[in-house]
C-alpha cells in the first residue's frame, strides 16, 4: 500500500498476517487516502490526511488522526462540522 502520489491509486502489497491489529490498521488508513478526499480542502495532492497522533484535530479540515491505543486496538478523530468524533475499534 502507498500513501497517495500523483493521483495515481497504490499499487499491489501482500501483508504478513504475523503482523498486529494496529499495524494492518494504519496500512488500510494509509491505503484509504489514495481513494479519498477531504470535503474541507477539495482536491489536493494528498487525498485525505490520516495522521499518526494521539491528540484530537482542532478544525474542520484537519483529517483524521489515527493512535494505537495497543497492538490490538486503534482510536480514530476527526472533525465534521466543528463536532469531534472518536471511535475506537478493536482487533
Amino acid at each position: 500500500m502507498d500513501w497517495h502520489s500523483s493521483w495515481k491509486n497504490g499499487k499491489e502489497y501482500s501483508y504478513s498476517c504475523n503482523n498486529s491489529f494496529s499495524n494492518l490498521s494504519y496500512k488500510v488508513a494509509a491505503h484509504f487516502t489514495n481513494f479519498a478526499e477531504c470535503p474541507y480542502r477539495g482536491a489536493v495532492h494528498w487525498g485525505y490526511s490520516i495522521q499518526g497522533n494521539s491528540g484530537s484535530p482542532s478544525k474542520d479540515g484537519d483529517g483524521t488522526y489515527w493512535n494505537s491505543l495497543n497492538d490490538n486496538k486503534v482510536r480514530l478523530r476527526t472533525m465534521c462540522g466543528g463536532a469531534l468524533y472518536e471511535d475506537i475499534i478493536d482487533g
